[in-house]
């Protein structure tokens, strides 16, 4: 019988066998999934990696100047007949963080 690891005294199991082949798959699985992600999305698996504060330091300023943001849709709400490229935060979050403007009126 096939015997595994330094124990040589017991032989592997089918339970064994099958829960380390799950393991290894799934594995496998995560990892290609991580690996198409940053395929396909550079950018943003890239920069949020490298900085991981930079996206809260950008909100927070942009906030700070009365300027709404919504995190978990990335938008930004600026007010209507005001420039977005006067926010230098705002047009950074859209550049690197994928966000997006939205005008608001006041």
């Amino acid at each position: 019988s096939q015997t595994r690891g330094i124990n040589t005294s017991r032989p592997i199991t089918r339970s064994a066998m099958r829960s380390t082949y799950w393991s290894a798959r799934h594995s496998i699985h995560w990892w290609l999934t991580a690996l198409s992600f940053s395929v396909r999305h550079p950018l943003i698996a890239t920069s949020l990696m490298r900085y991981p504060k930079r996206r809260a330091n950008l909100l927070y300023k942009l906030r700070r100047k009365g300027i709404e943001a919504d995190t978990k849709q990335r938008v930004i709400f600026i007010p209507y007949g005001e420039e977005p490229r006067q926010y230098v935060q705002a047009v950074r979050l859209c550049r690197e963080f994928y966000f997006n403007i939205q005008f608001i009126i006041t």
